[in-house]
């Protein structure tokens, strides 16, 4: 696929939507794709980051307008937007070029969503918040999607050592910090019994300031991020997308808020235990933030907590996930009717899934003709669909056992497993079943052995919840409709 991801970067507007897109970009070459990052005054160290990566930049003359959406998207797979200043009108100037459409977003405000797939990495982010304006658009909502650069990925087994008392507190507020937040917060921390690192962004012009601030140290793009997060005890920052890098490296963090789309997230990652929340940084007191700061430094236990937290939260395999999103962002659902049978019969009786199912025996044309017609005829206890991408690739049903609680059961086709369909598929259904009927829970019944449906289940946003009885080890996964799989 090419792929071209829209996003810029700028004093005012920060760095954030530019250095996520470059992870997805990393996560795309990866996977054998072809990104591209279009940007309008791109400024030279994101240029120069991209060309590290191997990625071609676009250089754009205009700005935000649906028109210049539309000159990019003619030749390509897929357009990315990544930024406040888009809307739905650019949606749909990358569709009528003929390009599939991904929006990474961060505030659930547009009327409407008519993307391919629509990214929230937010903690706290929820599908209902979106309730009603995604026209069947695929929802990857939540941290485990978070964008995070491959330079993190060395850290995946690593585990964090927590000191008795904090000695470093790493102060980090994004690329460029146009509201000077880590000024602020370094003055406030001078003449405390712990050593102030402070990391300034590449486009950040006041890195001298900072230093005479009372920063005992202050680092300016530094070539290593991820060990220079590792080497901190705890982490003053801003409530953004940057929080993600940090819960990845189980860093205790204090968060502020120095955007109006950061509000709600700074409680949410203080709801989540990973973060204390600071509030504006506007209104935020000195004498408050170091009492904040000398108090999370003195108490360790609370550090472990927080540090467990965040690696729960966000596992670095996000921008994976998105990508695998994107290849199978075809897959439709449609209700299965009778002159689907003899297919599905065939599929039910493969080897692999005979022998993956919790009965092995093959199952006979009658018996299975018998269930499809009582299934179809039961709208109230089943949905079923296929799932089709240009053609027929699996299915997925339901059983509702009560007013608050469904069954699912999935099924790729033999000729299309290990192409990343069954997440699509189960997140579809999901999607389906939960506005179909008021349930509140959806769960799956898999084998202990079978680590595939496990894997897949997983990566559609469910969490494990019990061993059930032996022998057959069955293990149950199951997805909130409040919760929508995050620590249910």
């Amino acid at each position: 696929m090419r792929v071209v991801l829209r996003a810029d970067a700028s004093a005012a507007a920060g760095s954030g939507h530019v250095m996520r897109s470059l992870a997805l970009a990393e996560a795309l070459r990866v996977a054998g794709h072809r990104p591209h990052l279009a940007s309008v005054n791109l400024p030279d160290p994101f240029r120069a980051r991209a060309s590290s990566l191997g990625v071609p930049v676009v250089d754009l003359d205009a700005g935000t307008d649906p028109q210049g959406v539309a000159a990019i998207a003619h030749d390509a797979g897929w357009v990315v937007l990544d930024g406040y200043d888009f809307d739905a009108r650019h949606v749909m100037a990358a569709r009528d070029a003929g390009a599939r459409t991904l929006v990474v977003d961060d505030h659930a405000a547009w009327a409407a969503y008519h993307s391919n797939v629509v990214v929230n990495t937010n903690v706290g982010a929820t599908r209902a918040a979106y309730a009603g304006r995604v026209h069947g658009a695929r929802l990857l909502v939540g941290p485990r999607f978070g964008l995070l650069r491959s330079e993190f990925a060395r850290f995946a087994d690593w585990s964090r050592a927590i000191p008795a008392v904090a000695a470093t507190c790493l102060v980090t507020f994004g690329g460029t910090d146009p509201a000077r937040a880590t000024e602020r917060v370094v003055a406030a921390l001078a003449g405390l019994p712990i050593r102030v690192v402070a990391l300034v962004g590449p486009a950040n012009p006041r890195a001298d300031e900072i230093g005479r601030a009372g920063a005992d140290e202050v680092v300016r793009d530094p070539p290593d991020v991820p060990e220079l997060m590792a080497s901190a005890d705890l982490v003053a920052t801003a409530a953004s997308s940057t929080t993600l890098e940090l819960a990845f490296m189980q860093v205790p963090m204090l968060a502020a808020v120095t955007a109006d789309n950061q509000a709600p997230i700074a409680p949410a990652l203080a709801a989540a235990g990973i973060a204390v929340d600071l509030g504006p940084i506007g209104t935020l007191e000195p004498a408050r933030l170091r009492s904040e700061v000398e108090r999370l430094a003195a108490d360790a236990g609370r550090r472990a907590r927080m540090a467990e937290s965040g690696r729960r939260l966000v596992d670095g395999r996000g921008a994976l996930r998105v990508v695998r999103a994107m290849e199978v962002a075809g897959v439709r659902l449609r209700p299965a009717a009778m002159g689907d049978a003899d297919r599905l019969l065939a599929w039910a009786n493969d080897v692999a899934t005979r022998a993956a199912s919790f009965s092995t025996a093959p199952i006979t044309r009658p018996e299975h003709l018998a269930w499809m017609a009582r299934t179809l005829a039961d709208p109230d206890r089943h949905l079923h669909f296929i799932a089709e991408d240009g053609e027929p690739v699996g299915q997925v049903r339901f059983r509702r056992e009560s007013a608050d609680e469904a069954v699912i059961s999935v099924a790729v086709a033999p000729g299309a497993r290990g192409r990343g369909y069954a997440p699509a598929i189960i997140d579809a259904g999901g999607q389906a079943a939960f506005d179909r009927w008021p349930v509140l829970r959806i769960r799956a019944e898999i084998r202990g052995d079978n680590a595939a449906s496990r894997a897949a289940f997983a990566e559609a946003g469910f969490g494990a919840m019990q061993k059930m009885v032996e022998p057959d080890g069955a293990v149950a996964m199951w997805i909130d409709r409040i919760g929508e799989g995050e620590g249910q």
